[in-house]
């Protein structure tokens, strides 16, 4: 029942009312003793607490809100929650994305407060001697028109080059975010040996038209 504004003054019965004081965001309750000589009191209004709904993109991420140093408050969105209005740092993080950081200020009686994550992203650059060898990262196979710069997301990765003729060769990575990571292979030719037998001797050796020896013995 509202009875007016402060100070306020009435005659009442003798008891312990109880006792409300509002103005905007700011609140007193509790009872006041009242006897035959009366009653006299003074109180502070607390402020209210504001509602706070907290969403993000995308969904069941982190959220951690701190006053100061201190963590008032941390949940998986979407949540809500509520707090004396004021300036807050709201730090929402999730795995694969990049982790956001601001400043806020919740106002009474309702803020609203949502991130917006973007997703954490490196790059691989890969060059290969011979140029024309295959690529892998994983099963995945690389064309030459993406080695300068591909995008990955941050993590561990197998890359593997291989050629006919030569020996393959694997290389283990790790792809941080808003990093490029270069990857150099250097493929070694498969190197065999042939031998003859030759009748008649001084016979000249020739493989794939190329000129390698003349026999005077076993070559």
């Amino acid at each position: 029942k509202v009875v007016g504004t402060t100070p306020y003054s009435e005659q009442v019965n003798c008891g312990t009312p109880m006792v409300s004081l509002e103005k905007s965001n700011y609140s007193w309750h509790g009872k006041i003793e009242i006897d035959e000589k009366g009653a006299k009191r003074t109180v502070s209004l607390k402020e209210n607490p504001a509602m706070v709904d907290i969403s993000s993109v995308p969904s069941n991420t982190k959220v951690q809100l701190l006053k100061g140093d201190k963590e008032v408050f941390s949940d998986v969105t979407p949540c809500s929650t509520k707090l004396i209005p004021g300036h807050y740092e709201v730090n929402f993080s999730k795995d694969g994305f990049r982790k956001k950081v601001s400043k806020e200020k919740i106002i009474w009686p309702k803020t609203e407060l949502e991130g917006k994550l973007e997703r954490a992203m490196g790059y691989i650059s890969v060059s290969v001697v011979p140029r024309d060898a295959l690529i892998k990262i994983g099963k995945y196979n690389l064309p030459p028109s993406k080695r300068q710069k591909l995008s990955h997301p941050p993590g561990t990765y197998t890359l593997f080059a291989d050629k006919k003729g030569y020996r393959g060769e694997k290389k283990i990575v790790t792809v941080r975010d808003r990093k490029t990571t270069v990857v150099n292979f250097e493929l070694k030719e498969q190197m065999g040996t042939m031998k003859f037998d030759i009748v008649p001797a001084r016979s000249k050796v020739s493989v794939n038209g190329k000129t390698i020896a003349n026999t005077e013995r076993p070559y």
